[in-house]
């Protein structure tokens, strides 16, 4: 896909370090809970996460915090 054609309410991935991919992480978590979410995005966050290891463990340690800031 080239630039132009990306969605620009996707997040980006120009980085590998840690700051950046939990920033890509964060931009997922935001994205999961729009109104518009849909099949094609759940597609690409388990795409994004299988990308690497790093992706997939940004994600779940954002889980993990997220959680733990759950009201009981």
């Amino acid at each position: 896909m080239t630039a132009p054609d990306r969605d620009p309410r996707a997040p980006t991935e120009t980085a590998d370090g840690d700051a950046a991919i939990g920033q890509q992480a964060a931009v997922w978590w935001a994205r999961l809970r729009a109104d518009d979410f849909t099949q094609a995005d759940a597609d690409a966050l388990r795409a994004w996460c299988a990308r690497s290891p790093a992706h997939a463990r940004a994600w779940r340690e954002l889980g993990q915090v997220w959680q733990a800031l759950d009201p009981a």
